[in-house]
């Protein structure tokens, strides 16, 4: 790849990266990709079914007092607008797994893996990037309710297009937030949170494998407004801003994303949850007519909607 511009300085590193996937390719039949994809959809069927006797057997334990370690387990299945037997339609699986050691004061340490497939065509599923994640909570109290916390995280590029593709190296992201249940207004039922995240991208090129300029820096507001109707039912909507800068120093477009969805909890500590809803994506400029375009709730293209189920443990 002597026509893509190179980062030097991550030079010895990714050198490092491949050696390891080269050795771990010779002494086994599948690739390293092929492997973590086994190695996590297993983890991932392993956990759910066990959850409810994991649940039960902790939940003594629970009452007594808080557990040291975290297990959140997630799946979503969404599908766009178009006909399912139609070729338009598109179908997709998310499952996420959180594994997270409390510490003292209000601190913790996760990690995060996601895996996706294509329900419409079972031969592409892959493996998406992990990360590792440091939070601390309750940094600072507000007299009006809120608090701030803020987040650190490290990404692990698992993907093959991450490696391959983008020759990605790794992701610093920090963020601040700040939570407030809005009893202030008196709505006591009603909660809102605030991210700002700005995220840095190392690369070994400054290029991708088709010629495209890979982003260096990313700035992301995310707004999440919350109703609790009562101890089981629950709304939620979903917000988030993004913009990306590339090593040329190029603004992009800015972009939304948003989702809106209705939740219900059970359990023995309403630690399962399944919520049904919509999500939708866009961008504040039509490329294609090279003109701006509002912020749209709904779309015929891009809309989809979705089934989530969650596990806390």
């Amino acid at each position: 790849m002597a026509h893509l511009k190179k980062n030097l300085h991550f030079r010895p590193f990714a050198s490092f990266l491949h050696s390891l996937s080269w050795s771990f390719e010779i002494g086994w039949s599948m690739s390293v990709s092929e492997l973590f994809k086994v190695l996590f959809f297993s983890l991932f069927v392993f956990l759910l079914v066990m959850a409810k006797a994991m649940a039960n057997q902790m939940q003594a334990r629970l009452e007594s007092k808080e557990s040291a370690m975290a297990y959140a387990l997630r799946g979503t299945f969404s599908s766009n607008t178009a006909a399912v037997d139609s070729q338009e339609n598109e179908r997709e699986a998310l499952y996420e797994v959180l594994v997270r050691k409390n510490l003292k004061q209000e601190q913790s340490l996760a990690l995060y893996l996601v895996y996706t497939q294509d329900i419409k065509d079972q031969q592409e599923s892959r493996l998406e990037d992990a990360a590792v994640i440091y939070r601390k909570n309750n940094l600072h109290q507000f007299g009006f309710g809120g608090s701030l916390g803020a987040l650190a995280a490290l990404d692990i590029p698992l993907s093959e297009k991450s490696r391959e593709s983008y020759s990605k190296i790794t992701a610093l992201n920090l963020n601040a937030n700040i939570r407030e249940n809005l009893a202030g207004l008196n709505i006591e039922q009603m909660s809102y949170t605030a991210i700002l995240s700005a995220k840095r991208y190392f690369h070994t090129y400054q290029q991708t494998s088709d010629f495209q300029v890979n982003p260096e820096y990313r700035l992301r507001f995310d707004g999440i407004l919350g109703y609790q109707f009562n101890n089981r039912w629950s709304a939620s909507f979903f917000n988030r801003l993004t913009r990306f800068w590339s090593y040329e120093g190029t603004a992009r477009d800015i972009t939304y994303d948003h989702e809106e969805a209705v939740g219900y909890s059970f359990g023995p500590k309403r630690n399962y949850q399944v919520e049904l809803g919509h999500s939708n994506s866009g961008s504040f400029r039509n490329n294609e007519l090279g003109t701006d375009q509002t912020y749209q709730l709904y779309s015929e293209r891009n809309s989809s909607y979705f089934i989530r189920f969650s596990a806390t443990l």
